[in-house]
Order: C-alpha cells, then structure tokens, then sequence
C-alpha cells in the first residue's frame, strides 16, 4: 500500500481491512504526511515514510499501489499480482497501459470517481 502524496478512500480501505486478513502489509506514507494522521495502525501493517523500493519487493507477494510507473515496473520485474487504485496523473494510463500489455480484457477498469462503499 502506498499513500505518499494524499490519504483516499482506496487506501483507508485497504488498511481497514488488513486486519481481517492474512497478510504483512507495508504502508508508506512518503515524506509529506506524518504516521500519526493515519489513526491506529493494525498489528499486521508496518507504516514507513520510505523503504529501498527493490528490496520492499523481494518479499512481496501482491502489491496494491495508485499505478505510477516505478512501482507497477517493480512489481512486474518481480512478477507479483498487482492491483492498481490510481487517483491522478499518469496512473489511470499506466494502469491501462499494464493491462493492455499483460492481455486482459474486461478486467482492466480505470473510474476516477469516488467510490460509492469501501473496498471488502
């Protein structure tokens, strides 16, 4: 999960339901927005303002992210599924463009909008 320039539905989402799974999950808030903005994190969630992209991946074994270009790049290179809640910019196309190139078809759906419930 990465939320580095702004928190979102998708992401608060995501990090709501980490609990409920059974998962390790790297948050990264960047530079701009402080851990304590976020509330109470899950036991199973780590919060880092950076980590060494390449070495985060190495243990990754799905990766949710807004679709810019270094981290789809990476995720793909290390061959992870990936699921892409873009919010600006160059992301609903990179999100496009990923799809595109690994052949899917109906499943690659790009919608700005605000989602009407939280992600499950």
């Amino acid at each position: 999960m990465s939320r580095s320039t702004a928190i979102n539905p998708q992401n608060c989402a995501a990090l709501d339901a980490a609990p409920a799974r059974p998962v390790q999950a790297l948050l990264t808030t960047g530079p701009v927005m402080d851990a304590v903005e976020l509330g109470a994190i899950p036991a199973n969630v780590t919060v880092e303002a950076w980590v060494p992209q390449a070495e985060a991946l190495s243990y990754t074994t799905a990766v949710v992210c807004h679709g810019g270009l270094g981290t789809l790049s990476g995720g793909l290179a290390m061959e992870a599924p990936i699921v892409v809640a873009s919010l600006f910019a160059d992301q609903p196309v990179n999100a496009r463009r990923m799809g595109t190139r690994m052949g899917l078809d109906g499943d690659c759906r790009c919608n700005m909008s605000k989602p009407e419930r939280p992600l499950d």
